[in-house]
């Protein structure tokens, strides 16, 4: 048996996300050979852009900053502070195994603390076990 790095696409297009403790939740599946273990350590990958303005739209904002909690599963991930009115790529890994590789779903919960923030592309990446 060997293990690979594999992926999901969560979400392509992009989705604002307000202030006042607004959140998203997006569910996904795991393959069933998903290594869930301290052994691996599954990553998440967004875009995120700041927003000043408390309505959504195309356009971008400058000075924009927001706290966005990226929560796996019920579990945080931590707070990101993000500044500057630019589109960031951000990974976050998991400290602990967090997905479930069984029937059961998962969730990623995007959750903007104090303003607007624009969220896409959103990536995991895990390993998994297949047979040689």
């Amino acid at each position: 048996m060997a293990r690979i790095l594999d992926y999901i696409v969560i979400r392509r297009q992009p989705i604002d996300i307000g202030h006042l403790d607004q959140s998203e939740f997006f569910g996904f599946q795991v393959d069933a050979n998903a290594v869930t273990d301290s052994a691996s350590i599954p990553a998440i990958s967004f875009q995120a852009r700041p927003r000043s303005s408390v309505v959504p739209g195309p356009s971008p904002d400058l000075g924009a900053v927001v706290d966005l909690e990226v929560i796996v599963n019920g579990l945080p991930t931590g707070v990101i502070h993000i500044t500057l009115d630019s589109v960031r790529g951000i990974w976050r890994t998991f400290s602990e195994p967090r997905l479930n590789s069984d029937s059961s779903a998962n969730f990623i919960q995007f959750r903007s603390e104090n303003g607007m923030v624009r969220i896409s592309d959103v990536v995991l990446w895990y390993q998994r076990d297949v047979e040689l």
